[in-house]
């Protein structure tokens, strides 16, 4: 069994071109971007602004989870599973898709093991 879905590839494909510390601080950088993501669309879903001060402010209580933090300490992909199972777009309200949760709960399962 595959610890990754094919389309996994895909997107991480062009890393391989760059030299690796580009690739390195290309996908940090990323990273960051989709604490911003995830960061809009809890205040979204709160119903607050989306202000830059609240964003910035929900980004720095992300970044200092342990579980955000290791993802960009050790560079995994928990922040992309995140983000896709968070704009799960054919359910607006996070988490309840069930692609969403097939995403969440393979990628979890594939964790623990």
């Amino acid at each position: 069994l595959a610890p990754y879905m094919p389309i996994s590839f895909l997107l991480h494909a062009p890393y391989a071109l760059l030299p690796y510390r580009v690739a390195q601080a290309t996908w940090y950088f990323v990273n960051l971007g989709l604490v911003l993501l995830i960061a809009a669309l809890a205040l979204r879903l709160a119903g607050r602004s989306r202000s830059p001060a609240a964003l910035a402010g929900v980004g720095a209580l992300l970044l200092m989870t342990r579980p955000v933090h290791q993802t960009l300490y050790i560079g995994q992909c928990a922040l992309l599973v995140a983000a896709g199972c968070a704009t799960d777009t054919p359910h607006r309200v996070i988490g309840t898709g069930p692609r969403c949760w097939n995403a969440c709960a393979s990628h979890a399962w594939r964790a623990a093991c």
